[in-house]
């Protein structure tokens, strides 16, 4: 629409493609997006992490924009996914370096992560009341929205291991109506903003999903994160790296390994200090992440981006990358040897003829 009525706009998401947003990026610490690499890299890894970020650069276009553009707005040129982000004004991250690896943010991104948490409010009674009657606490279990219902196996796994932590009570998001037993309340879905803000809970056991870490992050609670595709890899890994809590596998978890590490991180210092340290930074910033997005907003709104808009924009990717100024090098190289190999050899002949 912007583009059809030559409208400026401001772009925002929840993931920062290097190669479309032209964000400086180095491999050698950089994890590559949805990886599930910290910023400390072994040499085997930074081979891996250097190779995916190169085929993502050459990854074909995603001619969605394109296919639109041409569609309906046939009076302009067509426009390619690339492009268009790069049109914009600025770029809104739903991103934080404390559940991020610190790495370099170019003028034109501003961090807003958080956007969607929020104090939490008071709880529906019958929940509250389960809530209130555990004895050391609750344990809040959700997987988002993508997975509508956990499958069943998985789920008895689960309910089985939570049978056998009865100081703490669970409430667990299933996506279906299920028969609730002893310590578990299961419900098609949970105020989950609401619970992790409540004062007696432990434990958030999650997908790893970026609105639910920064929920946990809001409120402070460490998390067991079971990733299972798109960004949780590389969520979970910060997760564990940053010692807000561990990573598990959602298809091959035992009863047992689940039981011990509920038990060692609800009740475990170390994991709630530093997620409480993160929250209590998160916090204690002058503004709040929606109004860190709308000054920006209002500030690109009167007076435009170009004191902070970067030329790298407008170059063509063979340019930013220095592809040219690489096979300028390789030529002048390979110009120098082979001019060297023809001066030895004409010296050999003519060294022979004497």
């Amino acid at each position: 629409m912007a583009y059809k009525l030559n409208l400026p706009f401001i772009s925002l998401g929840a993931f920062i493609d290097p190669s479309v947003n032209r964000v400086p990026f180095n491999p050698s610490f950089m994890p590559t997006l949805f990886s599930s690499f910290t910023d400390k890299m072994t040499f085997r890894e930074r081979i891996i992490n250097t190779v995916r970020y190169v085929l993502l650069l050459l990854r074909p276009s995603v001619p969605s924009f394109e296919t639109l553009s041409e569609r309906y707005v046939p009076e302009k040129q067509r426009v390619s996914n690339e492009k268009i982000k790069q049109m914009s004004l600025m770029y809104i991250a739903d991103n934080d370096m404390l559940l991020e690896f610190p790495h370099p943010v170019p003028s034109n991104v501003v961090m807003c992560g958080g956007l969607a948490a929020a104090p939490a409010i008071k709880l529906p009674d019958k929940l509250n009341d389960f809530v209130e009657n555990s004895s050391d606490g609750i344990v809040v279990v959700s997987f988002g929205s993508i997975i509508k219902t956990l499958p069943s196996e998985t789920l008895s796994k689960m309910i089985e291991a939570f049978n056998m932590v009865t100081n703490l009570n669970f409430v667990v998001a299933t996506g279906k109506e299920v028969m609730n037993v002893k310590n578990v309340l299961m419900l098609p879905w949970i105020p989950q903003n609401d619970l992790l803000g409540h004062s007696k809970t432990k434990l958030f056991i999650t997908h790893g999903g970026k609105s639910s870490v920064f929920e946990a992050l809001h409120h402070g609670i460490p998390m067991i994160v079971f990733p299972i595709g798109v960004d949780q890899p590389a969520n979970a890994a910060v997760i564990t790296a940053k010692h807000y809590g561990i990573t598990m596998d959602f298809y091959h978890f035992t009863i047992q390994d689940l039981v011990e590490n509920i038990r060692n991180i609800a009740f475990n210092d170390q994991f709630k200090s530093n997620i409480m340290r993160a929250s209590t930074i998160f916090h204690s910033r002058p503004q709040t992440p929606s109004e860190r997005a709308a000054y920006w907003i209002n500030l690109v709104t009167k007076y435009g981006n170009e004191h902070f808009r970067h030329s790298s924009l407008d170059m063509p990717w063979y340019s930013f990358y220095l592809v040219d100024v690489l096979i300028t090098f390789i030529t002048i190289g390979f110009s120098s040897v082979m001019c060297l190999q023809w001066i030895c050899c004409r010296a050999k002949r003519k060294h022979k003829q004497e």
